[in-house]
């Protein structure tokens, strides 16, 4: 009894049941036969085609691969290899657009009109296969128009993995116990002096406890996770694409005892909420392993965190420390604790975005940050 539909895929019927609640959930799927956005939203199953400019497939892959070279020079020294990597990220981001965000939006009736707030902004969940799982869907965009003015974004691997988020999502209450792990200083590592910064300001305010440095070991991480329904980690991530399970977090003993993909995902934590990871690429994986979506902030949803903060490629310590403060304000605002962690993260990185302006390239700086999950 119970396991009826055990390993069987969900019935038609039952899909939209529960996942679709608080805001569409869209899963691209493209293949060399046909491309579609099929849309689950509380009213039952759309389709949208996206086969019309041809193959997509093969298009996306190419995207994606340049779009994946080009993100880690848009900060290069020498001027032409930066502005040639900043034009081609806007204008992936603008194919993006017009290829696969615009018609899902322009479906849904969102594309007309702008919400004067976030909290005016309807939700969306992506969930993406193969090469468009590398790309921000969330910064899609062009002539200044992007997703992020539509729509409050976050990602699920699965429309099953979102149903059990939100079946274990904890409220986020300022007065929720939190453990901050910051590593400023990481043996063979690059120091992070803004990593001590946002664990002083997030003990201040919320009285958050804290390991910093070479109080932060790998097991004693591990111990402590148990006891804090919200966790931030401040500080570096390595990412092994050929073998994502042994990609992980650096801990002070990081170099023999990394806090891997494979050792988080086995941990289950029923009163977990929220887990924070300020750090570089948790959510990076290669094109040969798209679908199956093993990276760190997929690891934490899987250890039990209905909501996980994670980060698609390389992101400055500085930009890192802001974005964290702006949405644990947002946290702190919402008295019931009821408010998805979704809304502090895009009013944070709008913020950047307005900062950043319109330039090519601009994207690189505010379109990293995820939300994923609940």
């Amino acid at each position: 009894e119970g396991f009826a539909d055990f390993l069987r895929a969900p019935a038609l019927a039952d899909l939209p049941r529960g996942a679709a609640d608080e805001g569409p959930v869209v899963l691209l799927n493209v293949s060399r036969y046909r491309s579609d956005a099929i849309l689950l939203t509380a009213d039952g199953i759309d389709v949208v085609s996206l086969s019309a400019s041809g193959d997509l497939h093969a298009v996306v892959r190419q995207r994606a691969a340049e779009f994946t070279s080009a993100i880690g020079h848009v900060d290069d020294d020498d001027d032409t290899q930066r502005a040639a990597a900043r034009s081609q990220v806007s204008g992936t981001l603008g194919w993006l657009w017009d290829s696969v965000t615009a018609p899902v939006l322009d479906r849904l009736g969102w594309l007309a009109g702008v919400a004067s707030t976030t909290g005016d902004l309807p939700r969306i969940w992506w969930c993406a296969g193969g090469p468009l799982s590398l790309l921000p869907l969330h910064a899609a965009g062009r002539d200044g128009t992007a997703v992020i003015d539509r729509a409050v974004s976050s990602y699920t691997p699965t429309v099953r993995a979102l149903r059990h988020a939100r079946d274990r999502t904890r409220a986020l209450s300022p007065s929720a116990r939190m453990l901050v792990v910051a590593m400023s200083r990481t043996p063979g590592a690059a120091e992070l002096p803004r990593a001590a910064d946002e664990m002083k300001w997030l003990k201040n305010a919320f009285g958050a406890q804290t390991l910093l440095n070479e109080q932060a070991t790998r097991d004693r991480v591990l111990d402590a996770l148990p006891r804090y329904p919200i966790v931030h980690f401040a500080g570096h991530c390595v990412t092994d694409l050929a073998t994502p399970s042994a990609s992980g977090l650096l801990c002070h003993d990081g170099a023999e005892h990394p806090l891997t993909v494979a050792q988080i995902s086995r941990l289950d934590l029923p009163g977990a909420a929220l887990a924070y990871l300020s750090a570089c690429s948790t959510s990076q994986t290669s094109a040969g392993l798209a679908d199956e979506a093993v990276h760190v902030t997929t690891a934490f949803q899987l250890a039990g965190y209905g909501q996980v903060i994670g980060t698609l490629w390389t992101v400055g310590d500085r930009t890192c420390a802001r974005v964290a403060r702006d949405l644990y304000r947002a946290l702190r605002q919402d008295a019931t604790g009821t408010r998805s962690a979704a809304y502090g993260l895009h009013s944070a990185v709008l913020a950047i975005r307005r900062e950043a302006g319109h330039e090519a390239g601009h994207e690189a700086a505010w379109a990293p940050y995820v939300h994923v999950g609940a």
